[in-house]
């Protein structure tokens, strides 16, 4: 018997082994490895166009450098593969749906059909979107930005990879509306086709259809977890190293001329507080690695000065910690606890080439400055938000970004609610194109909403969780009141 190129689809109530269930997920990467390489041909056939047509985002008159032998061979290869990638979503996305298909029931696969059409169209509007409006203003904004004192030459592979990397964070940032854009449009087309009203007559109830469209919405709330904690920090990061290392630039904290301010603890073996550290550290490296221009105050339990230690630079290595170079620690002398009188002990300066710096700071507390709060994982932010802690520094921005990590996600249920009472109006009632434009509305109210609540929350100190779900949860309110009020209709 000849072997199946495109694997069997599962039905909804057929077995399968496990063994069954591997091969036929190895079949379906096979197919999505095989759609990647022609599109990735095509790609880079016509790469010089592409290159050409995200140069001209640029400002006139801003040219793109090479800095390498292989450099261009190998930038012309990276932008093929992200179009290729682009290219071929929609067959990645069916593949992974004809493989989670066979886990719900039949209606709950039809209406999937329609969502994986509105996604490949809400993907292209929103590369769309970007090209035209988002990326020409803010590379203009950065080209721009103190041009009087530098000459920009910005280098070709840096600048499209940092393009590429800051997509996974705008996607994750448009997901929830997306996902009400595209229920609305799936049920209006159902309800264009009177298909919806033979799904009513039939006995569906609103709380049927409901539980419907959310099974669906779990797995768009999934898909926008593993963006938000796994693909988009570490790109938004990347990104950020790529922009850095492209301008020379080190990290700095805006707030503070002087740089980076962090505070440590200095514990005994005992794990007892020995002392209090307080860091001021000029320049950080886009990896957070090296460090330059250290000012060290040390305090004792009484907060009384110890030392003050400068060094020229400093160098983090995993298991071996801090080295610091060109150090001078100026030691004051100190009194017993409850002394009046003073000591006879002098003021001491040591000067060291290189020192073994103990302490529990790591870099990555550093490479948190790169990203904005928001961008940031939730791990992430939960670490910080402990050091923060446990030096008695402020941490609401971080607590409410983390809190929003959390809730966010499921504003896709919220909006996709939000969507169904839209399949009850009629169809003389408004036009596809007008309900879309409603729900588009609608999204940039919401998006807006939890920047505007994030906001307030910090000027009056509300709870951190308050402030992350109450934009949620007044959407959700008005989501079950539209169904309410169609239900007693």
């Amino acid at each position: 018997m000849a072997r199946r190129i495109v694997p069997r689809r599962l039905s909804h109530d057929e077995e399968a082994s496990l063994v069954e269930h591997l091969t036929e997920l190895r079949h379906r990467l096979v197919i999505c490895l095989l759609a990647i390489v022609p599109a990735f041909a095509v790609a880079y056939v016509f790469h010089d166009e592409l290159i050409s047509r995200l140069k001209g985002l640029l400002p006139e008159g801003t040219p793109l450098v090479t800095l390498g032998v292989t450099e261009p061979f190998t930038t012309s290869l990276k932008v093929s593969f992200y179009v290729a990638i682009a290219i071929v979503l929609p067959i990645i996305l069916w593949q992974l749906w004809a493989f989670l298909a066979p886990a719900v029931g039949e209606n709950t696969q039809r209406v999937i059909g329609i969502f994986v059409v509105f996604a490949t169209l809400l993907f292209a509007a929103g590369v769309v979107f970007c090209y035209t409006i988002v990326l020409p203003k803010a590379l203009t904004f950065l080209v721009d930005y103190d041009s009087e004192l530098y000459v920009e030459q910005i280098r070709a592979s840096y600048y499209l990879s940092f393009v590429a990397l800051t997509l996974p964070s705008r996607t994750y940032e448009l997901m929830p509306i997306a996902a009400l854009i595209g229920t609305i449009y799936a049920l209006s087309k159902l309800a264009a086709n009177s298909e919806f009203t033979i799904m009513r007559v039939s006995g569906m109830s609103t709380g049927a259809l409901l539980n419907s469209v959310l099974i669906i919405g779990l797995a768009l709330v999934a898909l926008t977890y593993v963006l938000g904690e796994f693909l988009s920090p570490p790109a938004e990061q990347l990104a950020q190293r790529v922009r850095l290392k492209a301008t020379g630039s080190q990290i700095s904290v805006r707030d503070f001329r002087s740089g980076v301010w962090v505070r440590d603890v200095l514990k005994d073996p005992g794990g007892g507080v020995e002392a209090f550290r307080f860091i001021n550290v000029m320049k950080v490296s886009p990896d957070a690695g090296t460090t330059r221009d250290w000012r060290i105050f040390e305090f004792d339990r009484e907060y009384r000065l110890r030392s003050i230690t400068t060094a020229e630079s400093g160098a983090y290595a995993q298991g071996a910690g801090w080295t610091l170079t060109n150090v001078v620690e100026t030691r004051l002398p100190q009194l017993a606890a409850g002394a009046a009188e003073q000591t006879s002990e002098g003021t001491r300066v040591i000067r060291d080439e290189t020192r073994a710096w103990r302490s529990e700071l790591r870099p990555d507390i550093f490479g948190v400055l790169m990203v904005q709060p928001e961008r940031m994982a939730g791990l992430d932010l939960a670490q910080y938000i402990r050091h923060l802690a446990e030096n008695r520094q402020q941490t609401g921005v971080y607590e409410i970004a983390f809190w929003s990590k959390l809730f966010y996600p499921w504003a896709v249920l919220v909006m996709m609610a939000l969507a169904l009472p839209f399949a009850y109006l009629h169809v003389r009632a408004g036009g596809l194109s007008l309900k879309i434009f409603t729900g588009v509305m609608i999204g940039v109210g919401f998006y807006g909403l939890n920047k505007l609540f994030a906001h307030l929350g910090m000027l009056n100190t509300w709870p951190p969780i308050f402030v992350a779900a109450l934009p949620s949860l007044v959407v959700l309110a008005l989501a079950m009141s539209a169904l309410y009020w169609i239900e007693r209709r």
